[in-house]
């Protein structure tokens, strides 16, 4: 796909401006306060609460005592990683406790946020600085929470709206630059009372890639948004927030809306295309949602083993939508080129094709209205075999696949997409994990897609690794699940046979072992097919019933097994009772299967299952 044409691929005339100059500038660190943070214990023992305790109220000291020269110390290399410990103690209520400490937390904040108001636009520019301005925010909904209602703002919420005014004034600049757009995404996600570490990724502390042998085969987990957090949406905790928070979001977003579009055409979407201010963009998208949306149209679900958002992407029910009054619909409309189909059909296509571009474009599709949808949908209509097959569109199209809104909609996009899923390369099988998906949430020509997928089982790549576990290309085991748990029963029956087939043993052993597999493939099977699981389980049960994850595979057959089949599990179980109690997971599968009543007696064991 080639590069973006309207979204702008070269810089516009304005960058940084004039961010940095003519600023308030604090004075050099003091040596002493940066041997005084050295004093401090910042290291507790946490499993001792008392410990803890005695830390946070260090910290809570420390961060007192600064005062002013805190702003100094913030732009120090070491100072600053010494202060983001101290405000991650100090700001943070431990277990145990006192009314005095609930104080003594909310008059340090205020006290550290009265230290770095007048520097707000230097610590957000510094490398240093900002990260001490995004340890402080992340701690500011949950303390400002605490004002009762009814009650006027506290002085900190009055500092808090002082930085959304720095922010404001330079906010395109501070949007591109590589600090600054961390601390403008703070500031948002504090505005709508949502602690920013729940929208925003964790920091990457290696630029080394991990190697995961359930990330598939080209190693690529595109369930994974870099501008997402692991509990969005499932959990996003909303804090309570002054009416003057909201007016300051709106009126920060309306500036980016309206400096964007006053500017040269096509500069809101090089915003959108630039590495540092499209996650910006993203996240003001996210927690204008969560915040000041509608709410889902269906509860996300839940599963203990890995969290779902990075195992089975959402659906678009699944996410809060932006009411069509607020200016982040404005700003969606006008990302996309909503008023114009030529002009909306070239955005789409040069924010698809560009990485940062499509994250943006993927978050919109999440929380946007239905016209701006179909919309957006229009811009790929008709090239959807160009979007599959770009490395970098192809996550845009499939983003476009989970989030569709109705079922004639999903029609067009599934008779466009299942004729390519036999063709695809095994890095694109996102495609059709997606494609799957949608033809079974709206019924919409499951013969078709199911007829187009290449082998169910051979695409899963299976390997049996050292050590117990299985690799396996996880879009494949994606599509499987969502194969046996969407289409109609005919062609569930079809891709159960498909895989029973295959399974052996040793090879349903490694699966039950392994975190992904055994919740993508086993799972699904456990209601129709309990008691075939449990004949591949059984001569290896009390192994796996002894492994870190293989334990809830057993616990999982037992469940589902009749009387018979739970009988069996337990003498299993019994047979190696001390090997079963020298391990954690063991002991936990005894528990969970009653194996201690199916020695006592059968009258005993029924009493208890």
């Amino acid at each position: 796909m080639p590069s973006p044409t309207t979204p702008s691929s070269s810089p516009p005339s304005a960058h940084y401006g004039r961010l940095g100059h003519d600023v308030s500038r604090p004075r050099r660190p003091n040596p002493d306060d940066v041997s005084y943070l050295l004093s401090l214990p910042l290291s507790p023992d946490p499993s001792d609460p008392e410990s803890v305790l005695t830390s946070s109220r260090a910290a809570r000291a420390g961060l007192t005592s600064l005062g002013p020269s805190l702003a100094s110390v913030s732009g120090d290399a070491r100072g600053s990683s010494l202060l983001e410990s101290c405000v991650r103690l100090g700001l943070s209520l431990p277990p145990g406790g006192e009314e005095d400490d609930v104080r003594d937390v909310r008059d340090c904040l205020e006290a550290v946020l009265t230290s770095a108001a007048p520097y707000a636009e230097f610590l957000a520019i510094n490398r240093y600085g900002s990260h001490v301005l995004q340890a402080v925010l992340e701690r500011c909904p949950e303390i400002l929470g605490m004002d009762k209602e009814g009650e006027a703002p506290s002085k900190s919420a009055g500092k808090v709206l002082e930085m959304a005014d720095v922010a404001k004034d330079s906010l395109l600049e501070m949007m591109q630059h590589i600090s600054a757009s961390h601390f403008v995404r703070s500031m948002l996600c504090v505005l709508c009372g949502v602690t920013p570490s729940s929208v925003l990724p964790p920091s990457k502390k290696s630029k080394k890639k991990k190697k995961n042998s359930q990330s598939g085969v080209d190693g690529f987990d595109p369930a994974f948004n870099p501008t997402t957090a692991a509990s969005y949406p499932t959990s996003v905790p909303l804090h309570s927030t002054p009416s003057s928070f909201k007016s300051s979001f709106d009126s920060l977003t309306s500036a980016l809306l309206n400096r964007s579009t006053s500017k040269e055409v096509g500069f809101l979407q090089y915003l959108a295309c630039h590495s540092c201010s499209s996650p910006v963009i993203s996240c003001l998208f996210r927690v204008a949602a969560v915040a000041y949306g509608s709410p889902p149209s269906s509860p996300p679900p839940t599963t203990d083993l890995v969290n779902l958002s990075r195992t089975l992407p959402l659906s678009s029910a699944h996410y809060p939508k932006l009411q069509q009054s607020s200016p982040p619909h404005a700003l969606t409309c006008a990302v996309i080129g909503m008023d114009d189909a030529s002009t909306c059909l070239k955005i789409v296509y040069g924010l698809s094709g560009d990485p940062s571009g499509s994250l943006v474009l993927e978050s919109l599709l999440e929380v946007c209205s239905s016209a701006v949808y179909r919309r957006a949908w229009e811009g790929m209509d008709g090239r959807v075999k160009e979007y599959a097959s770009d490395p970098v569109a192809n996550h845009a199209l499939q983003a476009a696949m989970r989030h569709c809104r109705d079922e004639a909609t999903a029609g067009e996009i599934v008779g466009q997409v299942a004729p390519l899923l036999r063709g695809l390369p095994p890095n694109r099988r996102g495609v059709a994990a997606a494609a799957a998906s949608l033809a079974g949430r709206f019924e919409a020509d499951c013969e078709r897609v199911y007829n187009s997928l290449p082998g169910l089982f051979e695409s899963l790549g299976l390997e049996v690794e050292e050590g117990g576990g299985c690799r396996v290309d996880v879009n494949a085991a994606r599509t499987v699940r969502y194969v046996l748990e969407g289409f109609p029963e005919v062609w569930r029956k079809k891709a159960e046979e498909e895989i029973k087939k295959s399974l052996t043993p040793a090879l349903a052993t490694s699966v039950a072992c392994t975190g992904l597999p055994s919740l993508l493939l086993l799972d699904p099977l456990l209601p129709t097919s309990s008691s075939f699981l449990l004949s591949l389980l059984l001569p290896n049960l009390p192994s796996t019933a002894c492994h870190h994850v293989g334990w809830r595979s057993v616990v999982g057959v037992f469940g589902a097994c009749d009387v018979k089949g739970k009988m069996a599990v337990a003498q299993g179980l019994a047979a190696e009772g001390r090997r079963m109690e020298g391990s954690n997971s063991g002991r936990k599968a005894w528990a969970a299967c009653k194996v201690e009543e199916f020695m006592e007696g059968k009258a005993a064991f029924l009493a208890a299952v």
